[in-house]
């Protein structure tokens, strides 16, 4: 089967403060890009959603990685409808807005300034597209985004800037992906050329949405785990976002996330599956006791 299996982070903050996954001897973010990648051959960059990546930290990653390691990277913020503060903007582009602006969203952005946000956005990947390390460019659309015509116009301006480059998509309002909004979200996607975003997460809020087991694209379906903590889902005032994610799955848990796996893979040619429970080494152990799992026979039933 061709599944990748890693996690939604390599730097959270808890995850270096609690030190039982990386070494004492990976001090520097180099040492430990390299120790991870040595463990997983898949990871999803966070940091390009709260700020602009930066070139030559794109290029920096293909250097301290194999060649066959692949990362999915999360669209800026702006992009996926969710309010931006004006200090996240490059200084200049801050410097247009009018004098007192504190956030910013991308429908009332000027054109300019938001097609000037694309082409930067797009320049500080171009060295992960350029080595093939690129695997998508990761979507997730905020949950004021609404299965209507502004969210649906939205997700279809982002499939636009992609042009030839995949892109995933995962919505947060449950309306895309409830019984009625289904087959419409599933055939959207499908026409853009997206690959659907597989969510377990907890599923009893307006901003969660239930798992589809279904893949729009036939060369690479996504899922994303974020944990079935639902206490934690919407707290607030969380020292690290991690906090949001606490969750060890089970072995029962993890065989059937396999099984339903080992079914998505007959639909697209690549799966890649991503562990966002980043509180301290969760995200890392859940992401290696999946791929142990993965392995493994399946149960034989009666």
């Amino acid at each position: 089967m061709a599944v990748r299996v890693g996690t939604s982070s390599w730097t959270d903050p808890t995850l270096l403060a609690c030190g039982r996954f990386y070494p004492a001897s990976a001090r520097t973010a180099e040492d430990r890009l390299r120790f991870y990648a040595s463990r997983f051959p898949l990871v999803e960059v966070d940091s390009s959603y709260y700020r602009l990546p930066a070139a030559r930290t794109a290029y920096l990653w293909t250097r301290r990685t194999p060649p066959d390691f692949v990362f999915h990277l999360k669209a800026f913020r702006l992009f996926t409808g969710h309010l931006t503060p004006v200090a996240a903007l490059p200084a200049d582009i801050a410097a247009e807005l009018p004098s007192g602006a504190r956030v910013v969203d991308h429908a009332t952005l000027p054109g300019e300034l938001r097609d000037e946000l694309w082409s930067r956005f797009l320049q500080g990947l171009e060295p992960l597209r350029q080595s093939g390390q690129l695997a998508a460019v990761h979507f997730q659309y905020a949950p004021r985004v609404r299965n209507n015509a502004a969210g649906r116009a939205l997700v279809r301006d982002g499939a636009r800037r992609m042009e030839d480059q995949v892109h995933a998509v995962e919505f947060r309002h449950r309306g895309w992906l409830d019984p009625a909004g289904r087959p419409g979200t599933l055939a959207l996607l499908r026409q853009l050329g997206a690959a659907h975003t597989v969510v377990d997460s907890p599923d009893q809020y307006v901003n969660s949405v239930p798992a589809v087991w279904a893949a729009t694209r036939p060369d690479l379906a996504v899922v994303r785990l974020h944990g079935r903590n639902s206490q934690a889902w919407n707290r607030r005032g969380l020292a690290a976002s991690s906090g949001r994610f606490v969750y060890e799955y089970t072995p029962e848990e993890l065989e059937r996330i396999a099984e339903l796996v080992r079914r998505l893979t007959q639909a697209a040619a690549n799966v890649h599956v991503l562990f966002n429970t980043n509180f301290e080494d969760q995200g890392v152990r859940n992401a290696a006791a999946f791929d142990d799992t993965l392995r493994r026979r399946p149960r034989q039933t009666a």
